[in-house]
């Protein structure tokens, strides 16, 4: 029954979510988009996505559709790239804006640094939905932190 319940959960935490993506998607194409805040900063992510541009337009329709799970799931990883920026401009923690200022002064694209680091988000959350436990932050911040070179690792302490 837990696991139903669970499951009856995060079906409806999908599909508001997607729902959310249409809706901004829809502000975005007519030039209503907020400028800032959350909304804002979720557009830009999902304008620096443009091989989801499709699902954005069409999340609506997907409401009760279930991403393959050899596929990336656009929404997810819209989210977790969202959850790094916000990481970023609240330099909470300082390993994240420290690897992104770190890597992009050596010419590696933002993008893909944020990439980087929202793999080891993303680990996290399986972790704490898999084995059902909080989040370990102390082990993020290290794992962030050895991105860095060794001079610069004193950050996690």
């Amino acid at each position: 029954m837990l696991d139903q319940n669970r499951s009856d959960l995060y079906g409806a935490l999908r599909e508001q979510s997607r729902q959310r993506f249409y809706n901004l998607w829809q502000l975005a194409k007519t030039g209503q988009a907020p400028t800032e805040g959350e909304d804002a900063l979720l557009i830009q992510v999902m304008r620096e996505h443009p091989e989801y541009y499709d699902t954005w337009a069409h999340a609506n329709e997907l409401l009760g559709e279930a991403i393959p799970a050899d596929s990336v799931d656009p929404f997810v990883h819209a989210m977790i790239h969202a959850t790094v920026e916000n990481q970023i401009a609240q330099n909470d923690p300082p390993e994240a804006r420290a690897v992104v200022e770190y890597k992009t002064s050596r010419n590696i694209p933002r993008h893909d640094v944020i990439h980087e680091i929202g793999n080891e988000v993303a680990k996290m959350i399986w972790t704490v939905l898999h084995d059902n436990k909080p989040p370990d932050n102390i082990a993020y911040r290290r794992k962030l932190a050895k991105m860095l070179p060794r001079a610069q690792r004193n950050l996690s302490k």
